[in-house]
């Protein structure tokens, strides 16, 4: 510590930067986790279907994200065609979860999401932010 360049708040300012690396690797540790045990349960097709209210269902998913979502507009507009949805609850509250988590991130103020039944007769689920979004570089890594 006597002999760290910049003395005692260089130093303190190293270790903060450091337990926020940490804290984000942990995070991304368990993302990947997540997307591990979703890939596994399709794959194995060990999907647990119930009907849900579906206004309910994303209501609750913006619930999880407090409190940072409250910072953000938040509007759930529901196709009056898709008031009951069949869903593996568990997996897509994971996986909307996360959206909504990078959503209030990388967003400025607004939050949209969107269900409805789509051409081919499925749920469509679509979740958009103000925020910059990827560029187009990174989009054809994804």
């Amino acid at each position: 510590l006597h002999h760290f360049e910049g003395g005692q708040d260089a130093f303190q300012k190293r270790v903060e930067a450091m337990q926020t690396d940490i804290a984000e690797l942990n995070e991304l540790v368990s993302e990947l986790l997540e997307m591990s045990s979703l890939e596994q349960a399709i794959g194995q097709k060990k999907l647990q279907l119930e009907s849900v209210n579906t206004h309910a269902f994303f209501d609750l998913c913006a619930q999880q994200q407090q409190p940072s979502i409250l910072e953000r507009s938040l509007n759930i507009s529901v196709d009056p065609c898709v008031l009951q949805m069949t869903v593996d609850v568990k997996l897509l509250r994971r996986v909307v979860g996360n959206v909504l988590k990078n959503a209030v991130k990388y967003s400025q103020q607004q939050i949209h999401i969107e269900v409805s039944l789509s051409t081919e007769n499925r749920i469509q689920i679509v979740i958009e932010d103000d925020g910059e979004g990827i560029s187009t570089d990174d989009a054809a890594k994804i």
